[in-house]
C-alpha cells in the first residue's frame, strides 16, 4: 500500500507539472475513488477467506448419540382370570361355559341359548336376578314349571314343622316322587345308585330326551342303570 501510495503521488507531481494543477487534481479524485473500491474488495475478500478458514477448521457435524434410541413397551394389563358356570335346568342350552371374570347372570344364559319356554315363571318374576355377578364353579339352575326336586320337598317340610323339630322323610316317600329326566337336579340324579358324577354331567348336558333309549346312545348308560331311572323319572 505504501509503494502504490508513493507512486501515486509521484506520479501526481510529474501531472501536474506536465498538464497543470487542475487536470492533476481530477486525475487524483479518480485514484482515489480506485483506490477506495479496490480497498473494499481486498477487505470482502479477506473477509471472505477468513470465514472459510474457519468454518475447514471446526467442521460441524451432526450430534450422533452412542446407542439407538431405547424402545419400550408396555405391554397390556393381564385380563382377569375366567370363570366356569353350570347352566341347568330350563335353559335351550344346559352346559358348563366359561366367561370372563365379573360377568353376570344374564350373560351366561345368553351363551346358553336363552330360558326355555317351560321354565318356572314366578322364580324368574320373583327370585332370578339378571344382574347377579357370577362366580367361579357356580350352578347356575332355572326351574322347570312345577319342578320336584328332593331339595324343594326337605325343605318345604321343615319350614310346616311348628314345633322346630327336624323332620325326615322316609324313604319310601322319596322312592314315590316322581322327577322328569329332563327337568332334574344333578343331585337327583346322583342319588341313583350306579350314576357318579362323570354320568350327571353327561346327562344333563345331553337334555332334551324323547325316550330312555337315548341315555344309552347319548350318555352311554348301562341298561341296569337305565332301568333304574325309569322307575324314578319321567320323560
Amino acid at each position: 500500500m505504501r509503494v502504490t501510495a508513493l507512486l501515486a503521488s509521484s506520479f501526481m507531481c510529474l501531472y501536474s507539472v506536465m498538464f497543470g494543477l487542475d487536470s492533476a487534481i481530477n486525475i487524483l479524485k479518480s485514484r482515489v475513488v480506485i483506490l477506495l473500491v479496490g480497498f473494499m474488495g481486498l477487505c470482502i475478500s479477506s473477509y471472505g477467506f477468513y470465514l472459510s478458514y474457519k468454518t475447514n477448521s471446526y467442521p460441524v457435524s451432526p450430534v450422533v448419540g452412542d446407542t439407538a434410541p431405547t424402545h419400550i413397551e408396555i405391554s397390556p394389563l393381564n385380563d382377569a382370570e375366567d370363570i366356569l358356570v353350570y347352566v341347568s335346568g330350563a335353559v335351550n342350552k344346559p352346559g358348563v361355559y366359561t366367561l370372563p371374570n365379573n360377568s353376570r347372570v344374564v350373560d351366561a344364559l345368553k351363551l346358553a341359548g336363552g330360558i326355555s319356554k317351560g321354565a318356572d315363571d314366578s322364580y324368574i318374576r320373583s327370585t332370578l336376578n339378571l344382574a347377579s355377578k357370577l362366580a367361579d364353579a357356580q350352578n347356575l339352575h332355572i326351574p322347570w314349571r312345577n319342578e320336584i326336586t328332593f331339595e324343594v320337598l326337605n325343605q318345604s317340610l321343615a319350614e310346616t314343622d311348628q314345633n322346630s323339630e327336624r323332620l325326615v322323610i322316609p324313604s319310601d316317600t322319596q322312592s314315590n316322587v316322581t322327577l322328569n329326566i329332563n327337568s332334574c337336579s344333578k343331585n337327583d340324579l346322583l342319588a341313583i345308585k350306579g350314576i357318579g358324577e362323570s354320568y350327571a354331567t353327561k346327562i344333563i348336558q345331553n337334555r332334551p330326551y324323547t325316550s330312555f333309549d337315548q341315555l344309552i346312545s347319548k350318555v352311554k348308560l348301562p341298561k341296569s342303570v337305565v332301568d333304574q331311572l325309569k322307575s324314578k323319572f319321567t320323560i
